[in-house]
């Protein structure tokens, strides 16, 4: 008896317990799945296909517009950093496309695309399990529940801040490393105990479950809660325990989490300290914070079930009190939905059917996931959307399992996948739909401000954006506006009295804007932007000792504030102190080493200083930098110049008049050249387009030798005399001299007339 059960088991009979005989359970056959995969995917492109052209938003431009630490790869190397994986890839962005916005879109959607693929492979697979074999289980559960919970997660509005959001992209990432990792576990586990000889493949899927788990807690904190969640899965849906040490490497990645936020704390005492290093603030109290996170949560289940009133910014008041009415009906509506989790599985178990067990792991993962950010761990926005992004991949579990048994009841005479697809067609239709709206939404600065401010308006933020979204497309009125109704409402607002700041400096208001940034500095002594706008808005008054000390206490508070340096630079060059001003400049650089303008700077101060070469140096890496920087081929052009590489100099200088035709000064400085090089019937025209541009005495002067000198006497003494009378008094030596000249071409024409 023995020796047959052994050849049963080699020749990969299964146990009689694990057949299905019913055809009607049997998943999609692999034709009907890729068209599965591809109507997924074109769903998805089609309901995000109005966010390639979404502008940077929020939080992106500090990690991403303005994060020079993505501008070289070398500096990500070797890895570092609790985010660094997610950091990588917008590296990486930057080094293909560099600020383009399109390449950035399409790596979140492709995520986010891949992220619904794992979540229909995850219900496939656990279709898979023994647990699901062993049970009974609705026909059209065992059919679609892969293609409808994948489709529900692509489409679902809920997932558009996770995804048009760029900076996002850490938790849609997190998320995929979660999926990828929890469902190779399942699969090395399923290759492991099959009948059959599936060792290297379960090893395959095995390692890369590990490595999977480890990328995905160097991407994102949320992902602490994996190791978690595969050892719930392994209980609900695997047989035995002799192979759950398997889960000891997911939980030992796990620990890359605490380890990496302790890492940025100043000492060994604060890890070991009351854990207040976990908290991203101190201002609101654990307790505080689990009792909001209670109305939290209901919410995002609201958003889940009915996808209404999605807002970038919510305005959500705090509960300090268990005995708040909204507190207890929140707690109540939770512990109903957990309840209802367990009575599934109660009857699952009961029962013997598999849909309570398939439910219960979408209720479960779904509170699993949540509890990072919305339990005791307080962190100063106590609710944003992209939030619910990891925990919709479980709840769409239990929505795929209510659709499909709904459709199974419907009183049509239709056959079984019709009335499948119609159940969820008529879910996933409004859900695209609301999912394309929403991301208009998230168009541009304009967009998503206004919609923010009008469904939070007593709250100041979104108002502060608005009025900076209005202030960088110019409408100055209305910036001045939205800023000025911040203040009205909170009058302590710094960033809001900055920004006031930013309009009234660009409105040329300048007393008022150095009015505004004083008082924002009041407000926030220790914020580097307060100081450094004030800095610039007393450099443009030239009040340059006051800009110096402004410049140097927002270093003082940001030392690596690349701007402040650089600005500081200046002051020292309009003062004379060129040594002074080389230091900050490299200082610059060492932070923005891709600063064009600072490049420039510098060379102009070695230039200025008579270091030819360090110049030159400095102006050719600028133009690697940035090619088509005309102000740099022209500075080029003026050493190479003064070192007498007149070929050079003129290349130079007519490739800065390719990238800007309009600008005076190459026009001199090419006629210049062409002068010295005693081409002057072709330095005459370039002179007489620098006046037109720009009609200074001294373009007029330089025409007027070269015009002298070619024998076109009429013409050189009105240029002449045209410079005696715009600058004579202001150089009486030069003036004498042309006075001299003049006399002596006017001599022979009074002799001639005569």
């Amino acid at each position: 008896m023995s020796g047959s059960r052994r050849r049963d088991r080699r020749r990969g009979s299964p146990p009689a317990d694990t057949s299905v005989a019913d055809p009607a359970r049997a998943p999609l056959r692999s034709g009907a799945a890729v068209a599965a995969m591809i109507g997924i995917a074109a769903a998805t492109a089609l309901a995000y296909s109005n966010t390639m052209g979404a502008s940077f938003q929020f939080d992106d431009v500090p990690n991403i517009v303005e994060n020079t630490s993505l501008r070289d790869l070398s500096s990500l190397w070797p890895p570092s950093g609790r985010r660094w994986v997610g950091v990588l890839t917008f590296a990486l962005n930057y080094r293909w496309g560099g600020l383009a916005v399109p390449g950035y879109h399409a790596v979140n959607l492709l995520i986010h695309l891949c992220n619904a693929l794992l979540v229909s492979l995850l219900a496939a697979t656990t279709l898979r399990t023994p647990a699901v074999r062993r049970a009974a289980i609705a026909p059209l559960v065992s059919r679609f529940l892969p293609v409808t919970s994948g489709l529900l997660f692509a489409i679902h509005p809920l997932a558009t801040e996770s995804v048009t959001y760029v900076v996002q992209r850490f938790t849609s990432l997190a998320t995929l490393f979660f999926l990828l990792s929890l469902t190779a576990y399942v699969q090395a586990r399923l290759a492991l105990d099959s009948a059959e000889s599936r060792r290297l493949r379960a090893i395959g899927a095995y390692v890369l479950s590990v490595l999977a788990a480890v990328a995905a807690m160097k991407t994102k904190e949320i992902a602490f809660t994996l190791p978690i969640v595969a050892a719930a899965y392994d209980l609900l849906f695997l047989p035995g325990g002799k192979r759950r040490f398997l889960l000891a490497p997911l939980a030992a990645a796990a620990l890359l989490v605490p380890i990496g936020v302790a890492s940025e704390h100043l000492s060994f005492a604060d890890v070991l300290g009351d854990g207040g290093w976990l908290a991203e603030t101190r201002d609101i109290s654990r307790w505080t914070y689990l009792l909001t996170e209670t109305r939290v949560v209901a919410t995002y289940l609201r958003l889940v079930v009915f996808p209404v009133g999605q807002n970038v910014d919510h305005d959500f008041r705090l509960s300090d009190s268990a005995a708040d009415p909204s507190v207890l009906f929140s707690a109540a509506v939770l512990l109903a939905i957990v309840a209802m989790g367990v009575v599934l599985l109660v009857h699952a178990r009961r029962s013997n059917r598999a849909e309570g067990l398939v439910a219960f792991l979408g209720v479960a993962g779904f509170f699993a996931t949540v509890s990072v950010e919305s339990s005791v761990i307080p962190i100063r926005d106590v609710i944003f959307e992209h939030r619910t992004y990891l925990p919709l991949a479980g709840g769409v579990f239990t929505l795929a399992v209510g659709l499909l048994r709904a459709a199974e009841v419907l009183p049509f005479g239709w056959s079984p996948a019709g009335r499948a697809a119609v159940v969820v067609l008529l879910t996933a239709a409004p859900l695209g739909v609301a999912t394309y709206a929403r991301n208009r939404v998230w168009r541009d600065g304009e967009t998503l401000w206004s919609d923010a401010a009008a469904k939070s308006p007593r709250k100041v933020r979104p108002r502060v954006n608005l009025g900076h979204a209005y202030e960088l497309q110019g409408r100055l009125g209305d910036a001045e506006r939205e800023l000025t109704e911040a203040l009205r409402t909170e009058p302590g607002r710094a960033s809001a009295r900055l920004n006031l700041g930013v309009v009234h400096r660009r409105q040329g208001r300048l007393d008022e804007a150095i009015r505004d940034y004083r008082e924002a500095v009041r407000l926030a002594p220790i914020s580097a932007d307060a100081h450094y706008d004030l800095g610039v808005a007393l450099y443009a008054k030239s009040d340059l000792p006051e800009a110096e000390r402004a410049f140097r206490e927002a270093i003082r508070v940001a030392p690596g504030l690349a701007e402040a340096h650089y600005n500081l630079g200046s002051v020292c060059a309009r003062t004379g102190r060129l040594d002074d001003a080389i230091r900050e400049y490299r200082e610059a650089i060492r932070l923005a080493p891709s600063k064009v303008d600072v490049h420039r700077s510098l060379a102009l101060a070695h230039e200025a200083k008579g270091e030819l070469d360090d110049a030159l140096h400095e102006y050719r890496l600028a133009l690697r930098l940035d090619p088509r920087s005309a102000a740099a081929h022209a500075g080029l052009g003026g050493v190479l110049l003064a070192l007498g590489q007149l070929g050079d100099a003129e290349g130079a200088q007519r490739e800065a008049l390719r990238l800007e035709p309009r600008d005076a000064e190459s026009h001199f400085a090419l006629g210049f050249i062409l002068a010295a090089q005693r081409r002057l019937e072709e330095a005459i025209p370039e002179y007489e387009r620098a006046i037109d541009l720009d009609p200074r005495a001294e373009f007029g002067l330089n025409l007027a030798v070269a015009l002298d000198d070619v024998g076109r006497s009429s013409e050189a003494i009105t240029r002449y005399q045209r410079f005696l009378d715009q600058a004579g008094a202001k150089d009486l030596q030069r003036s004498a001299e042309i006075r001299a000249r003049l006399a002596q071409l006017r001599a022979p024409q009074r002799v001639h007339n005569r």
